[in-house]
């Protein structure tokens, strides 16, 4: 949904499948890069320690639980 956002949008973006530099997802997902301050990525690890049991790995399947967060 996201790509398909985007393109209506006339955005240019890049994505690709790849394994984050995070201590909480640890399994390769489909991304869109984007630029952010080192506070903002502890913030996002912050919320991802909260909402996840263990560091997600795999499939990812445990980043599921998270929509709406």
């Amino acid at each position: 949904m996201l790509q398909q956002y985007l393109k209506d949008a006339k955005v240019r973006y890049c994505c690709g499948t790849v394994r984050p530099f995070s201590q909480w997802v640890l399994c390769f997902k489909g991304s869109v890069g984007f630029h952010m301050s080192q506070h903002e990525f502890e913030a996002v690890e912050g919320i991802l320690s909260r909402h996840l049991d263990k560091p997600a790995t795999g499939a990812g399947g445990s980043l599921d639980t998270m929509r709406g967060v």
